[in-house]
This record gives structure tokens, C-alpha cells and sequence, in this order.
């Protein structure tokens, strides 16, 4: 079924959550200022109304995290260079599970945003396509 995009699908909730520290995590610092981003806004907007197509996503990635494979996606093979960041205020996906990026993916780099959360470490992303550039 699609969705109707000519209403709020309940994004202005969804942002309010985002924006919790408690929930989401992120200093009240680095909130404020995702607040100021129309970036933020808009790319959350878009990836909910468009993006997330695969719905077991999650699943297949905590599935690579014990060394297995699951669903549709690969099995931890890539060995492509890989960026991976985290907020380390992140409550929905912890600081803690960073360590296990390069088990699965030795090539990993990962990368600490001090202060941030779950949501708002994407208004670092000027600095992350710049690493992403020198890759």
C-alpha cells in the first residue's frame, strides 16, 4: 500500500523523539543546532517517506555483528574501505558497539562525533564526505 504523502505521517512525533535526549541521545548543545539545519529536517522527511526499503535491514546487520548472515543482504564480505560513525551519545544504537565494526569488516574506520546522538551526528556531514572523499 503507499503511502499518502499528502499528509503528515506522524514526522512532527517523529522529531520530537529525535530530538530527546533520552530517547535519541545527543547533548541539548548539539539538538539545538540540528534544529537550525532545514538539512536535517528534510533528509529525515525524505528518507521516511522514500527511503528504508528493505524492512529487515536492522536484523541483517545484527546478524553480521554475531558472524552470521541473514537476509537478503551480504554476509560480511565487502571489503571495500568503510567509514563508520557513531554518536557517543547514541542511545539507540550504543557507543559500545563501534568495537565490533572492524571485527566484521577489518577495514573499518570508525569514528566517535563527541556529543552527538542518534539523529544529530548527520549534521556532521560536511566533515563525514570529506572522509569519505579521502578514502
Amino acid at each position: 500500500m503507499a503511502k499518502d504523502r499528502s499528509i503528515d505521517p506522524g514526522f512532527a512525533d517523529l522529531y520530537k523523539i529525535m530530538r530527546d535526549p533520552k530517547q535519541d541521545g545527543g547533548s541539548e548543545a548539539i539538538n539545538a543546532e540540528m534544529d537550525k539545519q532545514p538539512f536535517m529536517v528534510a533528509t529525515n522527511l525524505e528518507a521516511y517517506l522514500y527511503g528504508q526499503n528493505y524492512s529487515e535491514i536492522m536484523m541483517c546487520d545484527m546478524f553480521r555483528f554475531f558472524g552470521s548472515s541473514w537476509g537478503e543482504l551480504d554476509d560480511g564480505s565487502i571489503d571495500a574501505p568503510m567509514l563508520v560513525f557513531n554518536g557517543e551519545h547514541d542511545n539507540p544504537t550504543p557507543a559500545k558497539l563501534l568495537e565490533f565494526f572492524p571485527i566484521v569488516y577489518p577495514q573499518a574506520k570508525t569514528t566517535l562525533l563527541q556529543g552527538h546522538g542518534h539523529s544529530t551526528m548527520f549534521s556532521e556531514l560536511p566533515r563525514i564526505m570529506q572522509e569519505l572523499t579521502q578514502l
